[in-house]
């Protein structure tokens, strides 16, 4: 590895492409798959412990994930039996994100109650304890906003910025100058390629508490019977009365949502470290044929992923009882021991790859017809896949639909606007008001800034604030302000 810059450098120059190329793409998927080894080994501990956590305090239904983590054990039985079907893991992966899809529309809902929560919660504050500075409000909380949106120069951090302050604003937009903005937003799509329209839309579509099932269709079945607890909590919180509610129906229903948005998170936690698990399998798998040879950290990295694949599998196949489960966390306390073998190794792995990964684009786009030439045309296609598996993005779509890249006339963007349009105006005709002020916040703070200079941002924010009469929200929204300026 200390000659990959080497190599690097003249593969970028062209220079005697024959060896190069390969010696390149070999010494690259020598570090991913001992990257990956560790990384693997590492989070499949990290899994076990929570989930064995999990099943002994019995703190959720534990049903649709052990289905997914089943299969991941089989799945690491099958490669430490050289018996990989990786078609096998690409469908796991796929309805890991297909699972997730779901997770994030919840997520997206809950948030939404928690919007509307927020801004009733001072209703049933008592008034000594929780004085409101009307001063405050009225005089001064606009020039601190804008103060705290421009204290950055980077346009990037102030974009941001003014996507969190319009978000928890009070929405007081009327639906057609709402539309308008939508429109506007999706005119800046066009020229664009159609899958990022696409992918905008889902965003949108996902905030505004639509149907995403143009996503979703490939859900597995298993999905369905476990999210029918969320859905009866969201029920609860789109039939209720926000506007006559007591202070009984309120802590009622507020410990409703906790309880939804503590489950949700817990089980998103979970997915997304299985996402993990599975990205790096598959990353192993893919660069495995291609690696130079093993190490002492990969053939550490198997036999940890041995040893509690054997524990954990055997656990949870056998019936065991809590005794056992304690039994097996022991054994993990002894097997962390063996981590510090690995300390300081993925740091410097991911600067190597980081230091030389330029050169897989320029071998792509400039020596494409080379790769063939030479042989490692499928060693440098299985890198294009580990660099996404390995980019930090644990659901990236490895491989997109063909038209994904096409460039649309300008009237598909402006036709997929209005149908997501129509879409929202049938849907609020369900809502009440205070949760369609909520979906209308949140999807405006997705939007592009739309702003054009700083006197309209300002005018926006006093218009939100003075055409807002529920002193309630006005303390929530104060103090929700307060929080992200002093954070």
């Amino acid at each position: 590895m200390k000659d990959l810059d080497a190599i690097s450098s003249k593969v970028s120059k062209g220079q005697n492409l024959n060896t190069h190329l390969e010696k390149y793409g070999r010494s690259m998927a020598s570090l991913y798959h001992a990257l990956s080894l560790i990384k693997l080994s590492m989070n499949y501990y990290t899994v076990c412990d929570i989930y064995y956590d999990t099943l002994d305090k019995k703190t959720y239904d534990n049903d649709l994930y052990a289905k997914f983590y089943n299969r991941f054990h089989i799945c690491i039985q099958q490669y430490l039996a050289n018996q990989m079907d990786i078609e096998q893991l690409k469908i796991m992966r796929q309805d890991v994100i297909n699972l997730m899809n779901s997770v994030v529309s919840l997520i997206d809902q809950l948030r939404i109650y928690e919007y509307v929560m927020n801004r009733v919660e001072y209703r049933f504050k008592d008034k000594k304890e929780y004085p409101f500075d009307k001063e405050y409000y009225d005089t001064y909380l606009t020039s601190d906003v804008i103060h705290y949106i421009f204290s950055e120069k980077d346009n990037v951090v102030v974009n941001s910025k003014i996507a969190q302050i319009v978000g928890q604003l009070p929405m007081r937009l009327s639906k057609n100058r709402f539309f308008s903005y939508v429109r506007e937003a999706f005119s800046l799509y066009h020229g664009a390629q159609k899958g990022s329209i696409d992918d905008f839309e889902y965003s949108i579509r996902s905030t505004a508490m639509l149907s995403v099932s143009k996503k979703q269709a490939d859900h597995t079945a298993i999905d369905e019977h476990y999210f029918d607890e969320y859905k009866k909590i969201m029920d609860i919180l789109a039939n209720a009365d926000y506007k006559t509610m007591d202070t009984a129906a309120y802590y009622k229903l507020d410990k409703e949502l906790k309880i939804g948005i503590e489950k949700i998170n817990n089980f998103s936690d979970n997915m997304v470290l299985l996402a993990q698990l599975v990205n790096d399998l598959y990353t192993a798998v893919l660069m495995e044929p291609y690696s130079i040879g093993s190490t002492t950290q990969t053939i550490l990295a198997k036999e940890i992923i041995s040893i509690i694949n054997n524990q954990c599998f055997v656990s949870q196949t056998d019936g065991s009882s809590n005794n056992d489960i304690f039994y097996y966390r022991k054994s993990f306390e002894e097997i962390a021991d063996k981590f510090v073998a690995f300390e300081g190794i993925q740091e410097n792995i991911l600067s190597i790859v980081e230091k030389n990964e330029y050169v897989l684009d320029d071998a792509w786009d400039i020596y494409k017809d080379k790769l063939e030439a030479f042989g490692v045309k499928e060693l440098f296609e299985s890198l294009k896949i580990v660099t996404k598996l390995q980019s930090g993005s644990d659901f990236v779509v490895l491989e997109n639909d063909a038209s994904y890249d096409e460039i649309p006339d300008n009237s598909y963007a402006d036709t997929v606007c209005e149908h997501l349009i129509d879409d929202m105006q049938q849907a609020f005709k369900a809502l009440g008001q205070p949760v369609k002020r909520a979906v209308m916040a949140t999807v405006f703070s997705q939007l592009p800034v739309l702003f054009n200079n700083t006197d309209e941002i300002q005018n926006y924010i006093n218009m939100s604030l003075i055409q807002c009469s529920d002193e309630a929200e006005q303390m929530a929204v104060v103090e929700i302000l307060k929080s992200m300026m002093e954070g």
